[in-house]
């Protein structure tokens, strides 16, 4: 089952989330296509689900997480989102297993994919673009840059 987080913050060590305390997330938001989107986001960490859903949901965009690799495969097959954002270092099934197994199904092939993590090591983004990735974002706030 794909969880779906509130509006309400349940993860207070995370801090306030808001996009006042984020300004550069209020301007990528500005950046994104006018076309509101239902956009599946895939972390196992939930600060930054709860980040990226509250952010992408306040610029009236719909949004699903999915806490694992493996949720993230099964919402994507059953909600067949517009776009994907998905971390890269997962534990169980990684971002490059979940981009390999979405390309795989007729039914998630044609969903664009943008990596995000917070690793600089240049070879993994080579790999992430060699494997198909549309983008690839260095953070969450970046992501959201990455939408428009």
């Amino acid at each position: 089952m794909v969880s779906m987080i509130t509006t309400t913050n349940p993860y207070p060590h995370a801090g306030s989330m808001s996009l006042e305390q984020h300004p550069g997330a209020r301007e990528a938001v500005k950046q994104a296509d006018s076309r509101k989107l239902h956009i599946l986001a895939i972390d196992d960490q939930e600060d930054i689900l709860y980040i990226l859903q509250d952010v992408l949901q306040t610029s009236g965009h719909l949004v699903s997480t999915a806490g694992s690799g493996a949720a993230g495969l099964q919402a994507a097959a059953q909600e067949q989102p517009d776009l994907i954002l998905l971390d890269i270092e997962m534990p169980g099934i990684d971002g490059f297993q979940v981009l390999h197994q979405l390309q795989q199904s007729v039914t998630t092939a044609r969903i664009p994919v943008y990596f995000m993590s917070g690793s600089t090591n240049p070879e993994l983004w080579e790999r992430a673009r060699q494997l198909g990735a549309r983008r690839c974002c260095a953070s969450p706030l970046t992501s959201l840059r990455c939408i428009g």
